[in-house]
Protein backbone atom coordinates (compact mmCIF):
# COMPACT_ATOMS: atom_id res chain seq x y z
CA UNK A 1 0.00 0.00 0.00
CA UNK A 2 1.06 3.59 -1.02
CA UNK A 3 2.49 4.79 2.49
CA UNK A 4 2.81 8.80 1.83
CA UNK A 5 1.16 10.89 3.83
CA UNK A 6 0.71 14.54 5.04
CA UNK A 7 0.25 15.50 8.69
CA UNK A 8 -1.85 18.60 9.21
CA UNK A 9 -1.18 20.23 13.05
CA UNK A 10 -1.84 23.50 14.67
CA UNK A 11 0.82 25.59 16.83
CA UNK A 12 -0.78 23.94 20.26
CA UNK A 13 2.10 21.65 22.17
CA UNK A 14 -0.56 18.65 21.77
CA UNK A 15 -0.15 18.71 18.17
CA UNK A 16 3.39 19.52 17.61
CA UNK A 17 3.41 16.21 20.14
CA UNK A 18 1.84 13.92 17.64
CA UNK A 19 4.09 15.53 14.69
CA UNK A 20 7.36 14.20 16.81
CA UNK A 21 5.75 11.02 17.67
CA UNK A 22 5.37 10.33 14.18
CA UNK A 23 9.01 11.49 12.71
CA UNK A 24 10.06 9.08 15.87
CA UNK A 25 8.40 6.11 14.38
CA UNK A 26 8.71 3.74 11.71
CA UNK A 27 6.31 5.42 9.69
CA UNK A 28 7.04 9.35 9.32
CA UNK A 29 5.07 11.34 7.27
CA UNK A 30 6.02 12.78 3.78
CA UNK A 31 5.59 16.59 4.99
CA UNK A 32 3.67 18.06 7.73
CA UNK A 33 1.82 21.57 7.20
CA UNK A 34 1.35 23.53 10.73
CA UNK A 35 -1.76 26.01 11.23
CA UNK A 36 -1.42 28.86 12.99
CA UNK A 37 -3.34 30.54 15.26
CA UNK A 38 -0.99 32.90 16.76
CA UNK A 39 -1.13 36.86 16.25
CA UNK A 40 -2.84 39.48 16.22
CA UNK A 41 -4.59 39.17 12.65
CA UNK A 42 -5.16 35.54 13.43
CA UNK A 43 -7.16 36.17 16.41
CA UNK A 44 -9.23 38.91 15.12
CA UNK A 45 -10.19 36.72 12.37
CA UNK A 46 -11.28 33.94 14.69
CA UNK A 47 -13.47 36.04 17.06
CA UNK A 48 -14.74 37.42 14.21
CA UNK A 49 -16.16 34.09 13.13
CA UNK A 50 -17.37 32.98 16.29
CA UNK A 51 -19.25 36.27 16.91
CA UNK A 52 -20.76 35.94 13.50
CA UNK A 53 -21.51 32.27 14.63
CA UNK A 54 -22.92 32.56 18.25
CA UNK A 55 -23.87 36.59 18.40
CA UNK A 56 -21.59 39.15 20.70
CA UNK A 57 -22.97 38.06 23.97
CA UNK A 58 -22.84 34.91 23.73
CA UNK A 59 -18.97 35.09 22.37
CA UNK A 60 -18.11 37.64 25.80
CA UNK A 61 -20.35 35.11 28.11
CA UNK A 62 -17.72 32.33 26.19
CA UNK A 63 -14.72 34.76 26.89
CA UNK A 64 -15.26 35.60 30.75
CA UNK A 65 -16.14 32.03 31.57
CA UNK A 66 -12.29 30.94 30.27
CA UNK A 67 -10.87 34.07 31.90
CA UNK A 68 -12.33 32.64 35.23
CA UNK A 69 -11.43 29.04 34.99
CA UNK A 70 -7.84 30.21 34.19
CA UNK A 71 -8.38 31.82 37.53
CA UNK A 72 -9.12 29.87 39.54
CA UNK A 73 -7.65 26.57 37.80
CA UNK A 74 -4.72 27.89 35.37
CA UNK A 75 -1.86 27.10 37.07
CA UNK A 76 -3.13 23.30 37.60
CA UNK A 77 -3.78 23.38 33.98
CA UNK A 78 -0.10 24.78 33.24
CA UNK A 79 1.73 22.04 35.32
CA UNK A 80 -0.38 19.21 34.10
CA UNK A 81 0.52 20.13 30.85
CA UNK A 82 4.62 20.63 31.81
CA UNK A 83 4.09 17.18 33.26
CA UNK A 84 2.71 15.25 30.01
CA UNK A 85 5.03 17.01 27.92
CA UNK A 86 8.61 18.01 30.45
CA UNK A 87 10.68 15.55 27.99
CA UNK A 88 9.55 17.14 24.61
CA UNK A 89 9.99 20.52 22.59
CA UNK A 90 8.44 22.09 19.53
CA UNK A 91 12.15 22.02 18.75
CA UNK A 92 12.67 18.40 19.03
CA UNK A 93 10.56 18.07 16.18
CA UNK A 94 12.39 20.08 13.84
CA UNK A 95 15.84 18.90 14.28
CA UNK A 96 14.28 15.63 13.33
CA UNK A 97 12.57 16.81 10.57
CA UNK A 98 15.90 18.25 9.40
CA UNK A 99 17.91 15.08 9.99
CA UNK A 100 14.79 13.37 7.33
CA UNK A 101 15.07 16.19 4.95
CA UNK A 102 11.25 16.22 5.98
CA UNK A 103 9.38 19.01 4.23
CA UNK A 104 7.68 21.51 6.52
CA UNK A 105 4.88 24.30 5.73
CA UNK A 106 4.43 26.71 8.28
CA UNK A 107 1.53 28.82 7.72
CA UNK A 108 0.89 32.48 8.70
CA UNK A 109 -2.76 31.79 9.50
CA UNK A 110 -5.42 28.84 10.10
CA UNK A 111 -6.57 28.58 6.82
CA UNK A 112 -5.76 25.23 5.23
CA UNK A 113 -7.45 25.80 2.18
CA UNK A 114 -5.04 28.38 0.69
CA UNK A 115 -3.49 27.82 -2.56
CA UNK A 116 -0.10 26.97 -0.97
CA UNK A 117 -1.23 24.03 1.02
CA UNK A 118 -3.16 23.22 -2.23
CA UNK A 119 0.29 22.99 -3.97
CA UNK A 120 1.93 21.67 -1.46
CA UNK A 121 -0.22 18.27 -1.15
CA UNK A 122 -0.74 18.20 -4.71
CA UNK A 123 3.56 18.03 -5.33
CA UNK A 124 3.55 14.55 -2.97
CA UNK A 125 0.26 13.47 -3.58
CA UNK A 126 -0.06 11.25 -0.19
CA UNK A 127 -2.63 8.52 0.09
CA UNK A 128 -3.90 9.91 3.08
CA UNK A 129 -3.92 12.58 5.18
CA UNK A 130 -3.52 12.75 9.42
CA UNK A 131 -5.12 15.82 11.01
CA UNK A 132 -4.45 16.96 14.44
CA UNK A 133 -5.86 20.20 14.67
CA UNK A 134 -8.67 22.14 16.16
CA UNK A 135 -9.11 23.98 12.88
CA UNK A 136 -11.67 22.78 9.68
CA UNK A 137 -9.75 20.81 6.69
CA UNK A 138 -12.13 22.48 3.71
CA UNK A 139 -13.61 20.20 1.05
CA UNK A 140 -11.00 21.30 -1.50
CA UNK A 141 -8.33 19.91 0.66
CA UNK A 142 -10.42 16.86 1.31
CA UNK A 143 -10.68 16.24 -2.29
CA UNK A 144 -7.23 16.17 -3.20
CA UNK A 145 -6.50 12.33 -1.27
CA UNK A 146 -7.68 10.26 -4.14
CA UNK A 147 -7.96 7.55 -1.16
CA UNK A 148 -10.33 9.68 0.99
CA UNK A 149 -8.89 8.51 3.66
CA UNK A 150 -8.26 11.57 6.31
CA UNK A 151 -7.78 10.35 9.76
CA UNK A 152 -9.05 12.81 12.13
CA UNK A 153 -9.58 12.79 16.09
CA UNK A 154 -11.62 14.24 18.65
CA UNK A 155 -11.14 14.66 22.81
CA UNK A 156 -14.82 13.38 23.70
CA UNK A 157 -16.76 10.51 22.72
CA UNK A 158 -18.58 10.69 19.25
CA UNK A 159 -21.66 10.64 17.91
CA UNK A 160 -23.02 11.49 21.21
CA UNK A 161 -20.46 14.75 22.16
CA UNK A 162 -19.15 16.44 19.54
CA UNK A 163 -17.52 20.00 18.47
CA UNK A 164 -16.31 22.01 21.36
CA UNK A 165 -15.52 21.05 24.90
CA UNK A 166 -17.09 17.65 24.54
CA UNK A 167 -15.53 17.02 28.30
CA UNK A 168 -17.00 19.90 29.86
CA UNK A 169 -20.53 18.93 28.42
CA UNK A 170 -20.48 14.95 29.65
CA UNK A 171 -19.39 15.61 32.96
CA UNK A 172 -22.07 18.86 32.72
CA UNK A 173 -24.77 15.99 31.87
CA UNK A 174 -23.85 13.81 34.57
CA UNK A 175 -22.68 11.29 31.54
CA UNK A 176 -19.12 10.59 32.70
CA UNK A 177 -19.03 7.07 30.97
CA UNK A 178 -18.94 9.36 27.92
CA UNK A 179 -15.87 10.69 28.68
CA UNK A 180 -12.69 10.00 26.31
CA UNK A 181 -11.65 10.18 22.82
CA UNK A 182 -12.17 8.94 19.33
CA UNK A 183 -10.73 8.43 15.95
CA UNK A 184 -12.12 8.92 12.60
CA UNK A 185 -12.51 9.94 8.93
CA UNK A 186 -13.12 13.50 8.65
CA UNK A 187 -15.79 14.04 5.96
CA UNK A 188 -17.76 17.15 5.81
CA UNK A 189 -19.86 17.26 9.18
CA UNK A 190 -18.95 18.28 12.68
CA UNK A 191 -17.09 15.24 13.96
CA UNK A 192 -19.27 12.90 11.81
CA UNK A 193 -17.16 10.83 10.05
CA UNK A 194 -16.90 6.92 10.23
CA UNK A 195 -15.51 6.14 13.47
CA UNK A 196 -11.78 4.13 13.57
CA UNK A 197 -11.48 3.41 17.57
CA UNK A 198 -13.09 5.06 20.32
CA UNK A 199 -11.77 4.86 23.71
CA UNK A 200 -13.38 5.15 26.79
CA UNK A 201 -11.60 6.88 29.89
CA UNK A 202 -12.71 7.59 33.24
CA UNK A 203 -12.76 11.04 34.56
CA UNK A 204 -10.36 12.66 36.76
CA UNK A 205 -12.04 14.27 39.24
CA UNK A 206 -9.04 15.88 41.03
CA UNK A 207 -8.04 18.11 37.80
CA UNK A 208 -10.05 20.29 36.06
CA UNK A 209 -12.38 19.19 32.78
CA UNK A 210 -9.08 21.04 30.97
CA UNK A 211 -6.74 18.80 32.32
CA UNK A 212 -9.19 16.11 31.29
CA UNK A 213 -8.40 17.52 28.12
CA UNK A 214 -5.08 17.36 28.13
CA UNK A 215 -4.74 13.99 29.23
CA UNK A 216 -6.69 13.18 26.10
CA UNK A 217 -5.25 14.69 23.84
CA UNK A 218 -1.74 13.30 24.56
CA UNK A 219 -3.50 10.02 24.21
CA UNK A 220 -5.11 10.57 21.02
CA UNK A 221 -1.14 11.43 20.08
CA UNK A 222 -0.22 8.29 20.27
CA UNK A 223 -2.94 5.97 19.19
CA UNK A 224 -2.85 8.00 15.97
CA UNK A 225 0.93 6.37 15.77
CA UNK A 226 -0.87 3.44 15.92
CA UNK A 227 -3.56 4.20 13.60
CA UNK A 228 -1.24 4.98 10.69
CA UNK A 229 1.00 2.21 11.08
CA UNK A 230 -2.50 0.08 10.68
CA UNK A 231 -3.37 3.12 7.51
CA UNK A 232 -0.23 1.62 5.54
CA UNK A 233 -0.15 -2.37 6.75
CA UNK A 234 -3.66 -2.35 5.66
CA UNK A 235 -4.96 -3.01 8.47
CA UNK A 236 -7.59 -0.42 9.40
CA UNK A 237 -10.56 -1.75 10.71
CA UNK A 238 -13.68 -1.73 8.90
CA UNK A 239 -14.95 1.84 9.17
CA UNK A 240 -18.03 2.50 11.68
CA UNK A 241 -20.92 4.70 10.93
CA UNK A 242 -22.00 7.13 13.45
CA UNK A 243 -25.25 6.67 14.87
CA UNK A 244 -27.29 8.31 15.47
CA UNK A 245 -26.27 11.62 13.85
CA UNK A 246 -28.00 14.71 15.33
CA UNK A 247 -27.66 18.64 15.78
CA UNK A 248 -27.99 18.75 19.54
CA UNK A 249 -24.82 16.19 19.79
CA UNK A 250 -22.75 19.66 18.69
CA UNK A 251 -21.49 21.43 21.50
CA UNK A 252 -19.88 25.36 21.70
CA UNK A 253 -17.53 26.30 24.05
CA UNK A 254 -20.03 26.88 27.97
CA UNK A 255 -20.43 30.71 28.88
CA UNK A 256 -20.27 32.28 32.03
CA UNK A 257 -23.16 30.74 33.37
CA UNK A 258 -22.88 27.36 32.25
CA UNK A 259 -19.42 27.28 34.00
CA UNK A 260 -20.73 28.82 37.07
CA UNK A 261 -23.39 25.99 37.04
CA UNK A 262 -20.86 23.58 36.31
CA UNK A 263 -18.52 24.80 39.30
CA UNK A 264 -21.61 24.53 41.82
CA UNK A 265 -22.17 20.83 40.41
CA UNK A 266 -18.41 20.15 40.99
CA UNK A 267 -18.61 21.28 44.21
CA UNK A 268 -21.81 19.20 45.30
CA UNK A 269 -20.40 16.14 43.80
CA UNK A 270 -17.04 16.45 45.94
CA UNK A 271 -19.62 17.50 49.39
CA UNK A 272 -22.12 14.82 48.48
CA UNK A 273 -18.75 12.14 48.82
CA UNK A 274 -17.84 13.20 52.54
Amino acid sequence: MNSKYILLISNELSTFYTAYLLVKSDTPPSGIIIGNYKGLKNRIKFEKSLISKYGVFKRFSQIFASILHKLIDGRKDKNMLKELYEEFTQEDLFEIAEKLSLPIVNLKSYDYGNQKVVKFISSINPYFLVCHTPFWIPKKIRDLIYSKIIIGSHPGIIPWFRGSNSTFWARYKNKDDYNGYSIFCINSGVDSGPIIKREYIKYDVNISYRANDYLLLNMISKEIVKVVDDCIKGKLPNLKKQKPILSNQIYKNPGIIEYIIFRYKEFKKIRDKK
